[in-house]
Protein backbone atom coordinates (compact mmCIF):
# COMPACT_ATOMS: atom_id res chain seq x y z
CA UNK A 1 0.00 0.00 0.00
CA UNK A 2 1.03 3.62 -0.38
CA UNK A 3 0.51 6.34 2.19
CA UNK A 4 1.37 10.00 2.46
CA UNK A 5 3.97 10.15 5.23
CA UNK A 6 5.02 13.78 4.72
CA UNK A 7 2.43 16.00 2.99
CA UNK A 8 4.87 18.93 2.77
CA UNK A 9 7.07 16.98 0.30
CA UNK A 10 4.35 16.32 -2.29
CA UNK A 11 5.12 13.20 -4.36
CA UNK A 12 8.36 12.66 -2.40
CA UNK A 13 6.29 12.33 0.77
CA UNK A 14 4.65 9.07 -0.28
CA UNK A 15 5.95 5.80 1.18
CA UNK A 16 5.24 2.17 0.24
CA UNK A 17 4.38 -0.40 2.88
CA UNK A 18 3.80 -4.14 3.00
CA UNK A 19 0.51 -4.73 4.81
CA UNK A 20 -0.18 -8.28 5.96
CA UNK A 21 -3.79 -9.43 5.88
CA UNK A 22 -3.56 -10.68 9.46
CA UNK A 23 -2.60 -7.24 10.86
CA UNK A 24 -5.16 -5.97 13.39
CA UNK A 25 -7.31 -3.38 11.64
CA UNK A 26 -7.02 -4.91 8.15
CA UNK A 27 -10.49 -5.65 6.78
CA UNK A 28 -11.08 -7.36 3.44
CA UNK A 29 -14.27 -6.34 1.65
CA UNK A 30 -16.27 -8.32 -0.86
CA UNK A 31 -14.28 -9.97 -3.67
CA UNK A 32 -15.80 -8.69 -6.91
CA UNK A 33 -16.90 -10.97 -9.75
CA UNK A 34 -15.33 -10.00 -13.07
CA UNK A 35 -15.96 -10.99 -16.67
CA UNK A 36 -12.26 -11.44 -17.44
CA UNK A 37 -8.99 -11.92 -15.57
CA UNK A 38 -10.66 -14.20 -13.06
CA UNK A 39 -7.27 -15.18 -11.67
CA UNK A 40 -6.69 -11.58 -10.62
CA UNK A 41 -8.99 -10.88 -7.69
CA UNK A 42 -10.28 -7.40 -6.91
CA UNK A 43 -11.75 -6.37 -3.58
CA UNK A 44 -12.05 -3.32 -1.39
CA UNK A 45 -9.78 -3.21 1.63
CA UNK A 46 -10.38 -1.15 4.72
CA UNK A 47 -8.00 -0.01 7.44
CA UNK A 48 -9.42 0.56 10.91
CA UNK A 49 -6.66 2.00 13.15
CA UNK A 50 -4.16 -0.17 11.30
CA UNK A 51 -0.58 0.10 12.52
CA UNK A 52 2.25 -1.03 10.24
CA UNK A 53 5.66 -1.79 11.77
CA UNK A 54 8.65 0.17 10.46
CA UNK A 55 10.25 -3.04 9.13
CA UNK A 56 7.35 -3.24 6.64
CA UNK A 57 8.43 -0.09 4.79
CA UNK A 58 9.03 -1.16 1.20
CA UNK A 59 12.19 0.48 -0.09
CA UNK A 60 12.99 3.83 1.46
CA UNK A 61 10.66 6.36 3.00
CA UNK A 62 9.47 8.84 0.39
CA UNK A 63 10.03 6.52 -2.61
CA UNK A 64 6.44 5.32 -2.84
CA UNK A 65 5.60 7.44 -5.88
CA UNK A 66 8.56 5.97 -7.78
CA UNK A 67 7.34 2.49 -6.82
CA UNK A 68 3.88 3.28 -8.17
CA UNK A 69 5.29 4.44 -11.50
CA UNK A 70 7.34 1.23 -11.86
CA UNK A 71 4.31 -0.93 -11.06
CA UNK A 72 2.11 0.94 -13.54
CA UNK A 73 4.76 0.74 -16.25
CA UNK A 74 5.07 -3.04 -15.93
CA UNK A 75 1.30 -3.45 -15.76
CA UNK A 76 0.73 -1.41 -18.90
CA UNK A 77 3.25 -3.47 -20.87
CA UNK A 78 1.58 -6.70 -19.76
CA UNK A 79 -1.88 -5.39 -20.61
CA UNK A 80 -0.72 -4.30 -24.08
CA UNK A 81 0.77 -7.75 -24.72
CA UNK A 82 -2.46 -9.51 -23.67
CA UNK A 83 -4.54 -7.21 -25.87
CA UNK A 84 -2.30 -7.75 -28.87
CA UNK A 85 -2.47 -11.52 -28.42
CA UNK A 86 -6.26 -11.38 -28.13
CA UNK A 87 -6.52 -9.31 -31.32
CA UNK A 88 -4.34 -11.73 -33.26
CA UNK A 89 -6.47 -14.70 -32.14
CA UNK A 90 -9.68 -12.86 -32.97
CA UNK A 91 -8.38 -12.14 -36.47
CA UNK A 92 -7.56 -15.85 -36.87
CA UNK A 93 -11.12 -16.78 -35.86
CA UNK A 94 -12.51 -14.27 -38.36
CA UNK A 95 -10.35 -15.67 -41.15
CA UNK A 96 -11.46 -19.24 -40.39
CA UNK A 97 -15.10 -18.18 -40.37
CA UNK A 98 -14.81 -16.15 -43.59
CA UNK A 99 -13.26 -19.13 -45.38
CA UNK A 100 -15.99 -21.55 -44.18
CA UNK A 101 -19.15 -19.40 -44.35
CA UNK A 102 -20.72 -19.47 -47.78
CA UNK A 103 -22.95 -16.83 -49.31
CA UNK A 104 -24.06 -16.61 -52.96
CA UNK A 105 -22.37 -19.93 -53.74
CA UNK A 106 -18.86 -19.20 -52.46
CA UNK A 107 -17.03 -18.52 -49.18
CA UNK A 108 -17.54 -14.95 -47.99
CA UNK A 109 -13.75 -14.50 -47.98
CA UNK A 110 -13.92 -14.59 -51.77
CA UNK A 111 -16.49 -11.78 -51.86
CA UNK A 112 -15.08 -8.46 -53.06
CA UNK A 113 -15.95 -6.47 -49.89
CA UNK A 114 -14.17 -8.98 -47.64
CA UNK A 115 -11.09 -9.09 -49.87
CA UNK A 116 -10.81 -5.28 -49.97
CA UNK A 117 -11.02 -5.06 -46.15
CA UNK A 118 -8.48 -7.85 -45.69
CA UNK A 119 -5.92 -6.22 -48.00
CA UNK A 120 -5.82 -3.00 -45.92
Amino acid sequence: MMAVTDPSKGAKGITSFIVEKDFPGFILGKVERKMGLRGSHSAEIFFDNLEVPVENVLGKEGEGYVNVLKILSNGRAGLAARNLGSCIRLLEYCMEYAQQREQFGKPIFEQQAIQICWQR
